[in-house]
C-alpha cells in the first residue's frame, strides 16, 4: 500500500512539474504575442499579428496536449510498474 501510495505522490508531482511547464512556456509566448501586437503601425499590420498569434496560441495548445497526453501515458505506465 504505501508503495502504491508513494508511486501515485510521485506521478502527481510529475504531471504538476509538466502543468507548470507548459503554462510558463504559454505565458512566455503571450508576453511575445502582446510585444508584437502593441508594436503594430496600421491596421494590416495588427489583423497579420493577431492572425499570426491565434494560429501561434491553436499551434501551442495542440503540442501542449499531445505532449501532456504522452507524458500522462508514460507516468501512469511508471505508476503501475511499483
Amino acid at each position: 500500500l504505501l508503495g502504491g501510495l508513494t508511486a501515485l505522490s510521485r506521478a502527481a508531482e510529475e504531471m504538476t512539474d509538466e502543468l507548470a511547464a507548459a503554462a510558463k512556456r504559454r505565458a512566455d509566448r503571450t508576453g511575445r504575442m502582446i510585444d508584437r501586437l502593441a508594436g503594430c503601425r496600421s491596421l494590416a499590420d495588427l489583423a497579420v499579428a493577431q492572425g499570426d498569434a491565434l494560429r501561434e496560441q491553436v499551434e501551442l495548445t495542440i503540442g501542449d496536449v499531445q505532449h501532456l497526453s504522452a507524458r500522462s501515458v508514460q507516468i501512469a505506465a511508471g505508476a503501475l510498474e511499483v
